[in-house]
């Protein structure tokens, strides 16, 4: 008689278990570091887009910058070359960081992303015996729910700006 023993049927049913359990983790694993990896290049995307906009805003100030620091929102005030009043703001809450001015209030952060930090938003510096103001923008940002896992990573920089 030719075929296989109950023993041989069972070793390899178990070979062929031990290797799919192995192949699904190591699946698994990837697609997590995959969409893990997907959510930090948008993150820092979005901020990169957010402080290239803030800096092109402080870019157009004419004269005095004011920093003021309120409950739950911090913000700077400037003239702008054309005469107009822009606030650059965050607010926490309302998920924006966002440009006030005239013409409306244009929300910089775009979607997906949430601001999970901007208690130190706005931090200026007046160098002395300079005319120059040292602008400093602060805050976090990350994705909720979903395979985001509430992650955050801070981001910060800086804009010189002569008075």
């Amino acid at each position: 008689m030719k075929g296989f023993t109950l023993v041989e049927i069972l070793v390899t049913v178990g070979i062929i278990g031990v290797l799919v359990v192995s192949v699904t983790g190591i699946l698994g694993s990837f697609f997590k570091a995959k969409t893990s990896a997907e959510t930090t290049g948008m993150v820092q995307a979005e901020a990169a887009k957010v402080m290239e906009k803030l800096k092109a805003n402080v870019l157009e100030a004419k004269g005095g910058i004011n920093c003021f620091t309120g409950v739950g929102e911090t913000a700077i005030v400037f003239e702008t070359k054309n005469g107009d009043q822009t606030t650059l703001f965050c607010n926490q809450s309302a998920n924006k960081i966002a440009s006030q001015s005239a013409q409306g209030t244009y929300n910089l952060l775009g979607g997906g992303v949430s601001i999970f930090d901007c208690s130190e938003f706005i931090n200026c510096t007046t160098l002395p015996s300079t005319e120059i103001s040292l602008i400093n923008f602060k805050f976090s940002l990350g994705v909720t729910g979903g395979d985001g896992g509430g992650n955050s990573w801070t981001f910060e920089t800086k804009v010189a700006v002569r008075k």
